[in-house]
């Protein structure tokens, strides 16, 4: 059955190398690295081959998920299925040269992951990535985060603002609890102004909870205060059936009301299988590759 969404709010357009987000442009599938970035050459293996996926072309066990989740002639009928962006750690100065010969050998644009340390969110941009992950809470130092957002503007790179509800501000736990939309909202907004505060306005946000009803009402919030487009993903959501299910509960209710731009599903299994499930995710909405009006 398709489904139509019954809202749209058109956010601005950002543009990650030649893929635009936002707008009116179709929802985006993306999906993350899960080889080693100290290893280019395995990188750009599974990048090219999560550009493009065969069904037919999976593993023994990414075949047999879809086969217990009933999806497995869907995904023949409906695919190849195709992934917009990639997602590449830079956990250490070690893996700051690899992603530099990963990103000028993507045929994705590649966004690369920072957690904790400005130095790599610096060098990532200096390695010419197309988008940049960070969390500004977990960088903490008003002074490198201007100086990452200054860098950002300079190089015309966006920023995905990235928030976890498993890492949240101190003062937001005690206020709200460790389980609270309201907190993992607050955080995001906070986040977002520390950066337009420094002039930058080319952002992407995303909230992210392993809990799909916290997600949803997250994002929810979000939705009404952010022009940004937004990154769905529940995080954490792990392997196999569970995870799936766990990923389209959130992301469809989402989508369905014309909420976000972009998408992942993350799951512990061959990044190929988060291309198919997101695209077959996008198929039964009725969504998949199309352009939205607003």
């Amino acid at each position: 059955m398709i489904l139509t969404c019954e809202t749209s709010k058109p956010t601005r357009s950002v543009c990650i190398r030649d893929v635009t987000l936002g707008g009116q442009a179709p929802i985006r599938v993306q999906t993350m690295v899960k080889q080693p970035t100290t290893n280019p050459a395995k990188v750009l293996n599974e990048i090219r081959r999560t550009a493009c996926v065969n069904p037919r072309d999976l593993g023994e066990r990414e075949i047999l998920v879809l086969k217990e989740l009933n999806l497995w002639e869907d995904a023949l009928r409906c695919g190849p299925f195709r992934c917009d962006i990639t997602r590449v750690s830079v956990p250490d100065r070690d893996s700051v040269e690899p992603f530099g010969e990963i990103v000028a050998g993507s045929p994705l644009p590649v966004v690369a992951d920072i957690h904790f340390h400005a130095s790599l969110a610096l060098a990532a941009m200096e390695k010419g990535c197309h988008k940049l992950r960070i969390n500004p809470g977990n960088i903490g130092d008003p002074g490198l985060i201007r100086e990452i957002a200054q860098e950002s503007i300079r190089r015309k790179i966006p920023i995905r603002v990235g928030v976890n509800a498993g890492s949240l501000q101190k003062d937001l736990l005690e206020q709200h609890g460790p389980h609270s939309a309201v907190a993992l909202a607050e955080s995001a907004r906070r986040s977002v102004e520390i950066l337009e505060n420094e002039g930058c306005r080319n952002l992407v946000v995303s909230l992210k909870a392993n809990s799909a009803k916290l997600t949803i009402e997250a994002y929810r919030r979000m939705a009404k205060q952010c022009a940004y487009p937004l990154h769905l993903g529940v995080t954490e959501a792990g392997f196999g059936r569970a995870a799936v299910i766990n990923s389209w509960a959130g992301i469809g209710v989402l989508l369905r009301e014309g909420i976000g731009d972009t998408l992942r599903i993350s799951l512990t299994e061959d990044p190929a299988l988060e291309v198919v499930t997101g695209g077959l995710l996008l198929e039964y909405l009725g969504l998949r590759g199309e352009p939205r009006s607003g």
